[in-house]
């Protein structure tokens, strides 16, 4: 997190902005750039920090105006740039933890601040005591809000879903300008609606999800993340065509997660499928989309989830199997081949049994060393 401060006659002021929880460090970082009356880096340049117990760090200026000074004992300093060893101006300010804090440095505004009236400069004093009484505000809210994210943490990890919800619900009321804090509100609405066994209260939960991740969309729109979990929301109330839309959109931003991504689509349009009468075109069609984005998420990482976009493929299809005239059973074409595939990525996966009984059903092989030994086992 970076900390940007300004000289303002021979003060600094401190101002803050993002929502992130600050390293638990007992130095910061010190960096800004330096320009002198006429807009011109100050190279060469000696940048000087006093710590409260004294010590002295010091760097140069380089050819581009910026320094840099690592390592700095947290709390207040004094600071001073000095030419040719002899102080130019200095001022006071207090070095964050764990964060990078901007100083920079400008004489042309400096001096225009030496050449104000006792009124104006009380002014500029003013504003600066202002800037910085905002400055901390902000800060004690980014130190609320971190803390209320670490507490409901665990919470998550626990299934604690109604007291996750209660903190992410006062952290969007402390500030309703961040996109992670409407992000995290989803994703706890989600947790409960998976848990829940009430079905008016799941698709309640379901569209609380999604208008808090609707918002955390609305703040953040290049987060494919935030798009896929909108994507389960709405798959969860029952809206799969926008869940899909959804799906596609963190796909294309997010080419190297789409693998997850394709495989949610895949899930909603199955799930969607057992809604619809048995063997009607409008199911089958509703498993044949499913089929194409399990396919694209196996071509992405055959391996994901233990290779289970193959066995979704396979059962998919099995599902659309027919009864001949002499009572046998017609499977599509592919259905053994996606139940092999499957078993080739996890011989040993939560599905194989039942992949290797429908293929002993089916009357084929079963493989499941493919690329270790090469062996069949019958």
């Amino acid at each position: 997190m970076k900390t940007r401060m300004y000289i303002v006659l021979l003060a600094l002021a401190v101002a803050l902005t993002a929502v992130a929880a600050s390293a638990q460090a007992n130095t910061g970082t010190v960096k800004g750039k330096v320009l002198d009356e006429k807009g011109r880096p100050m190279v060469g340049a000696t940048m000087r920090i006093t710590t409260a117990n004294g010590q002295k760090l010091e760097t140069k200026v380089d050819e581009n105006g910026q320094y840099t000074l690592a390592g700095v004992p947290a709390g207040p300093v004094k600071l001073e740039l000095l030419v040719d060893e002899k102080p130019r101006t200095g001022g006071e300010t207090t070095v964050i933890a764990g964060e990078v804090n901007e100083i920079d440095l400008d004489l042309a505004a400096f001096a225009a601040q030496q050449k104000m009236t006792p009124e104006e400069r009380k002014k500029a004093e003013q504003e600066a005591q202002a800037k910085q009484q905002k400055a901390l505000a902000e800060r004690a809210k980014v130190k609320n809000l971190n803390a209320m994210l670490a507490q409901a943490e665990p919470m998550m990890n626990t299934g604690n879903y109604d007291g996750a919800l209660a903190l992410y619900k006062n952290a969007v009321q402390t500030d309703p300008t961040k996109a992670l804090l409407w992000a995290k509100l989803g994703l706890a609405y989600l947790g409960k609606n998976v848990q829940t066994k009430d079905k008016d209260e799941a698709t309640e939960l379901a569209n609380e999800a999604a208008s808090a991740l609707q918002k955390a969309v609305s703040l953040a729109p290049n987060v494919s993340a935030y798009h896929n979990n909108l994507g389960q929301a709405y798959a969860r109330s029952g809206k799969t065509d926008v869940a899909l839309k959804e799906f596609q959109t963190a796909a294309q931003m997010e080419p190297a997660a789409a693998v997850g991504y394709y495989f949610n689509a895949g899930a909603t349009l199955t799930n969607q499928s057992t809604k619809l009468p048995p063997g009607s075109p409008e199911q089958k069609k509703a498993l044949d989309e499913a089929n194409e984005m399990f396919r694209k998420s196996a071509t992405l990482d055959p391996k994901y989830r233990e290779g289970e976009a193959y066995y979704q493929i396979a059962t998919n299809l099995l599902n659309q199997a027919t009864v001949a005239p002499d009572g046998k059973m017609v499977v599509p074409d592919g259905t053994a081949d996606a139940y092999q595939k499957y078993l080739e990525e996890a011989p040993n996966g939560r599905y194989a049994e039942s992949a290797k009984q429908t293929l002993a059903a089916l009357g084929s092989t079963i493989e499941t060393s493919y690329k270790k030994t090469g062996k069949k086992k019958k």
